[in-house]
Parts: C-alpha cells; sequence; structure tokens
C-alpha cells in the first residue's frame, strides 16, 4: 500500500490537513532556501532563535533591495506552498491555499515583520501572500 493510497483513504478534514500541512513545508523551505543564498545575512553567531537584541539590529541596518528580496522570497514560498496545498487538497468548502499562504505571511512576520521594517513592506507582506498562494492554488487547479 502507498503512501498515496493511504492518503486517499483518510477522511475529507484529514485529507485537507495534511494538503495545508505540505504546502507550508514547501513554502517555508523556498522561504529558508532563497534566504539562504540572499546577499544580506545576520552577523556570525547571530541568529532569531537566540532571540538575542544582536538580531533585532541586524534587522534594523538591512536596505530597501534587502526587503525586496525578503518579500519577493515570502511571495515565491507563498506560491509554492498554495500550489502544493491545492494539488494535494480535496475538493473542500474553503480555499486551503489561502490557509497556506497566511501561514506563511505570519512564519515571514515571526522572523522579520516584528521587527523595525519599513512601512510598504507590511501591507505588502499580506496583501501579496495571500494573493500569491490564491494564485498557485489557481495555477494548479487548472494545470495537469
Amino acid at each position: 500500500m502507498s503512501v498515496f493510497s493511504t492518503y486517499k483513504t483518510l477522511p475529507v478534514a484529514a485529507r485537507a490537513v495534511v494538503a495545508i500541512s505540505a504546502g507550508v513545508a514547501v513554502g517555508i523551505a523556498v522561504f529558508r532556501t532563497v534566504l539562504a543564498f540572499a546577499p544580506f545575512q545576520p552577523p556570525a553567531g547571530v541568529t532569531y532563535w537566540e532571540g538575542s537584541l544582536a538580531y533585532i539590529n541586524w534587522v534594523k541596518t538591512l536596505t530597501t533591495n534587502d526587503w525586496y528580496i525578503l518579500l519577493a522570497t515570502m511571495l515565491g514560498g507563498s506560491f509554492a506552498g498554495g500550489f502544493v496545498t491545492q494539488k494535494l487538497t480535496p475538493p473542500v468548502n474553503f480555499p486551503p491555499p489561502l490557509i497556506t499562504g497566511f501561514t506563511i505571511l505570519f512564519y515571514g512576520i515571526v522572523q522579520f515583520l516584528a521587527f523595525y521594517n519599513p512601512e510598504w513592506m507590511t501591507f505588502a507582506a499580506c496583501f501579496g501572500c495571500l494573493f500569491a498562494a490564491w494564485v498557485g492554488g489557481l495555477l494548479a487547479r487548472f494545470s495537469f
């Protein structure tokens, strides 16, 4: 019995949860992978997970171009996550890609936007992540 055939036997609600979880995992993986190659990186020994003041001070030094790159990675992750979610989701009465986009947006807020950021970034991220996830889901619905 394959994993996919087991997935098909799950109740619709459980399949929706699995689809959203898979979409979020893919979206965050895209987000983190692209950020790993971004031209801006925190100084050695400074990480978000330590909750240090040094990380907050580093975020304050990001330039406008750095914020553009950060926004693009959030949108790319939301698009990829929305696509995967829609491909795996069963027919349901709510749009699962939007939940995926919101979750990736929340991850970006916790990681970067909870600290100092340009005024336009919060609006662009909120609107953009949901829109990118919706477009990814729409594309998945009409693709192979």
